[in-house]
């Protein structure tokens, strides 16, 4: 499924965060996860020993996808103070609670 596939890199960095105490380490406050743009995350929960092991804990689906086109959301989202702020395939924005996948708006 492409919208699964396409939300795989934030659930894994989700899985890897740690308790909201230390959310400077897991924010993902600008496109490129900060102003290095390096696009990596120091968290070392996940490596290559353990990435297999890797299940979704939840997925979020906008509602405004184009079925007969196909379309799907393709954003760098953004993880600040624990909420993911992406846009839509119709390009609405969204804010979810990046622990759970609940809706904040």
């Amino acid at each position: 499924m492409q919208l699964t596939r396409s939300l795989l890199p934030v659930i894994c960095l989700l899985l890897s965060c740690k308790q909201r105490s230390s959310l400077r380490d897991t924010d993902w406050p600008v496109h490129g996860g900060g102003k290095d743009n390096i696009r990596h995350s120091a968290l070392a929960q996940i490596d290559t020993g353990n990435v297999h092991l890797l299940t979704p804990v939840w997925e979020y689906h906008a509602g405004d996808a184009d079925t007969v086109g196909h379309s799907q959301i393709q954003c760098n989202p953004l993880i600040i103070d624990g909420v993911l702020y992406g846009t839509t395939p119709r390009l609405k924005l969204f804010a979810l609670d990046a622990a759970t996948g609940k809706a904040r708006w």
